[in-house]
């Protein structure tokens, strides 16, 4: 999961500096986005800085994450209205363009919408119980989400004759990739599952967490209670 992590975080800087690199930016000619961070399907809004208050159109271009060409968009900014919303499936970075003078490109960074591990919140032990949820937008071929389970454990320390601390620590417990499948009748959706037989008693909690190429780490949590 690290691993991934930091392939996503290097695959967005990377976009930004190649972006930076093939621009020739005017600083005079700025585009700002915020947010920078979105979670999927919200959007974010860009704003053209225009170098004089002359009537002039900004053309938007767009490079999302794995292309290596820039794409022209559809909408345009003008002095009179210097605001585009967008809404990017995937980290996308975006550049103004007028009369060959480029902005430096910005950023925005996706995350997938991931709704929390669903599962009763009072399971038995021995008993096999599902755990699933969903995720959009849909991911890449193969994609997958890891779940990780932690126990919440009891330690007692002692701090002198006769004395001892308590305290409590999630600590891991087990931890898996669980493929994602389409969800039936929807291009966005996409859905994850697996059973699990709980062995012990106790609180658990239950994270679910997901980062590909193009877009950064998310995760949602739950929590269980494992009974007799």
């Amino acid at each position: 999961m690290r691993t991934r992590i930091l392939l996503a975080t290097l695959l967005t800087v990377a976009l930004t500096v190649s972006a930076g690199a093939i621009a020739r930016a005017d600083t005079a000619l700025t585009l700002s986005a915020n947010p920078l961070v979105i979670t999927y399907p919200h959007s974010a809004v860009l704003t053209v800085g225009f170098p004089s208050s002359d009537p002039a159109t900004a053309t938007i271009l767009k490079m999302p994450a794995g292309a290596t060409e820039w794409t022209t968009m559809t909408v345009a900014a003008t002095n009179a209205k210097p605001t585009v919303t967008v809404k990017p499936k995937v980290t996308t970075a975006y550049k103004a363009w007028i009369d060959g003078v480029e902005s430096v490109p910005v950023t925005v960074t996706v995350k997938t919408k991931l709704t929390k591990p669903q599962l009763p919140g009072s399971i038995r032990k021995g008993r096999t119980v599902t755990i699933k949820g969903t995720l959009q937008p849909s991911g890449e071929i193969n994609a997958s989400v890891t779940v990780d389970v932690y126990k919440l454990v009891t330690v007692y320390t002692r701090i002198g004759k006769g004395h001892l601390r308590k305290s409590t620590d999630w600590r891991p417990y087990f931890s898996k990739d669980v493929l994602l499948r389409a969800k039936p009748h929807s291009r966005v959706t996409s859905l994850w599952s697996f059973r699990w037989m709980p062995t012990e008693l106790g609180q658990y909690k239950i994270v679910v967490s997901h980062v590909d190429t193009g877009h950064a780490y998310s995760q949602k949590t739950a929590y269980t209670r494992v009974r007799r």
